[in-house]
C-alpha cells in the first residue's frame, strides 16, 4: 500500500510539473481509483499520456491541459486554466478539432462528470437503449465523496427538464443555460430566456455564443443599441471562441453560418447607428476594409495594437492569425509562432511557450519535407 501511494504521489508530481499547474484533487482521485468502467463515449488519457502530451497534435488555444477525447474523435476534453485559480475550479472545455472552436462544458471536473452521466442517461433513454450502470457509478461517486444523487434520480422527461436540472446544479454550465434560453424563447418566454443568456455570459465571459443569443433577442425587439454592444463583445474575442448558429435552436429559417461571421455582417448592416467609441477603433476600420477571416489582416492589426501599447489586444490578434492560416502555410505559421513565443516569453507563460515551441519544431520538420 505504501509503495502504491508513493508511486501515485510521484506520478502526480510529474503531471503537475508537465502541466505547470496544480492538479484538481477529485480529478486525481478519479484517475487513481482505476474505475472498471470507462466514461460513456469518452476516452480518458492515461497519466503517462497526459505527462508526455502525446495526444496534443493540433494547434490549440492557450491555457489548455488535455486529459481526454470524445470517442468520436472530433473533440479534445481539457482544463481551461487561469493563473492563480483554485485547482478544483478549473473549467472543463472541449476543443472541436475540425471546426476549430472552443466550447465550454462545465465549471469544474466534478460538474463535468455529473453533467456527462446525466445527459448520457437522457440520450440513451431517448434512443431506447439500456441505461448506464447506475449502481456502479453512484457507488464510485460515493467512494469519491461526491454528492450527486440527482444524477441517478429519475431520467428527465424532456430536454427542457434536463437543461433546467443541469443548470440548477452548475450555474456555470454555459451550454445548458444557452439551450434552456433557446427553448424558452421559442415558447415566447423572452424575459426568462434573456435571464439564462445573461447567466451564461456572466459565468463564461470568453464564449461568444452567449452574447450572440442575447443580442439576437435585442435585434428582434429592435433594441439595436443593446444588440450591437453584445455583438461588439464577440468581435473582440478570438474567432475560435464562437461556434456556429446551427448549434442553437433559432428556427428553421435562421441562416447557418459561423457566429463570428454573422456578427460582422449584422454590425455592418447597422453601422450608421454605431457610436464613435466603436467606429474609431482599429478593429472596426479593419472590418470595413478587409475580410475578418483574413489572417494577414489580423497580423497587421496585431502590429497596430502593439504600436499603441495595447498588448492584450495584440496577443488576441496574433492568436487569430495563428488559427486562420491554413495548415500548409508553413512560412506564415512559423512567423506567427515566433511572434507569440516572444510575446509570451516576456510574460513568463512558460507552459504555452513550451507548446508553441513543440508546434514550431513540427512545422519546421514538415516544411523541410
Amino acid at each position: 500500500m505504501t509503495d502504491g501511494k508513493a508511486i501515485s504521489i510521484e506520478l502526480r508530481r510529474e503531471l503537475e510539473n508537465a502541466w505547470e499547474i496544480k492538479v484538481p484533487d477529485l480529478f486525481w482521485n478519479f484517475l487513481t481509483r482505476e474505475p472498471s468502467q470507462s466514461l460513456p463515449d469518452i476516452d480518458i488519457f492515461t497519466v503517462e499520456e497526459m505527462i508526455m502530451e502525446s495526444e496534443r497534435t493540433v494547434r490549440l488555444p492557450p491555457n489548455l491541459r488535455l486529459f481526454g477525447k470524445y470517442s468520436s474523435g472530433d473533440s479534445y476534453i481539457c482544463f481551461h486554466t487561469v493563473n492563480g485559480q483554485n485547482a478544483n475550479k478549473y473549467e472543463v472545455v472541449c476543443w472541436n478539432i475540425e471546426e476549430r472552436c472552443l466550447i465550454p462544458c462545465a465549471s469544474n471536473f466534478v460538474n463535468f462528470l455529473c453533467k456527462h452521466l446525466y445527459s448520457t442517461r437522457y440520450n440513451l433513454d431517448e434512443e431506447g437503449e439500456h441505461d448506464i450502470d447506475v449502481k456502479y457509478w453512484s457507488g464510485l461517486f460515493n467512494s469519491l465523496e461526491v454528492e450527486a444523487a440527482w444524477v441517478f434520480d429519475e431520467i428527465p422527461m424532456n430536454e427542457k427538464m434536463m437543461y433546467e436540472t443541469m443548470s440548477q446544479h452548475d450555474r456555470g454550465d454555459c451550454l445548458s443555460q444557452c439551450h434552456l434560453g433557446c427553448i424558452l424563447r421559442s415558447r415566447g418566454q423572452v424575459d426568462e430566456a434573456t435571464h439564462h443568456f445573461n447567466e451564461a455570459s456572466k459565468y463564461t465571459p470568453w464564449f461568444g455564443d452567449a452574447y450572440y443569443l442575447l443580442a439576437d433577442v435585442f435585434r428582434v425587439e429592435d433594441s439595436i443599441e443593446k444588440a450591437f454592444h453584445e455583438w461588439w463583445k464577440i468581435l473582440n474575442l478570438p474567432v475560435v471562441y464562437s461556434t456556429r448558429s446551427d448549434s442553437w435552436d433559432l428556427g428553421a429559417d435562421y441562416p447557418d453560418a459561423d457566429i463570428y461571421e454573422l456578427t460582422v455582417d449584422l454590425m455592418l448592416g447597422v453601422q450608421k447607428s454605431i457610436p464613435s467609441t466603436i467606429t474609431d477603433t482599429p478593429l472596426w476600420n479593419a472590418f470595413l476594409l478587409e475580410d475578418p477571416y483574413d489572417p494577414v489582416m489580423r497580423e497587421k492589426l496585431a502590429e497596430t495594437y502593439s504600436e499603441l501599447g495595447m498588448h492584450s489586444a495584440a496577443e488576441s490578434e496574433l492568436w487569430n492569425a495563428y488559427f486562420l492560416y491554413a495548415d500548409d502555410e508553413y512560412d506564415e505559421l512559423v512567423r506567427i509562432n515566433s511572434k507569440l513565443i516572444t510575446l509570451l516569453d516576456i510574460q513568463r507563460r512558460t507552459y504555452d511557450v513550451k507548446q508553441l515551441k513543440r508546434e514550431q519544431n513540427r512545422l519546421l520538420k514538415h516544411h523541410e519535407q
